[in-house]
């Protein structure tokens, strides 16, 4: 399980990783098991998500993704 702070108006961005096939539908990606988000805990302009997802799945900061893809 990862757990994530997030504040209002962040986000978070889950993609598929290499291993999964593009062309598989939206079943099939969820027949491999389910995405759980669990609120875990809210203080002040903070929540923190419990996140719970296969493998296959990755999880981003939304911040965090954006600095990964910049060239350079």
């Amino acid at each position: 399980m990862l757990t994530l702070s997030r504040k209002e108006n962040q986000s978070l961005i889950i993609t598929l990783n290499d291993s999964v096939d593009p062309s598989m539908t939206v079943g099939e990606l969820f027949a491999i098991g389910k995405i759980k988000i669990v609120i875990g805990d809210i203080s002040g302009s903070q929540v923190k998500l419990n996140i719970d997802a296969p493998r296959e799945f990755q999880i981003y900061r939304a911040e965090l993704l954006e600095y990964i893809q910049e060239p350079g």
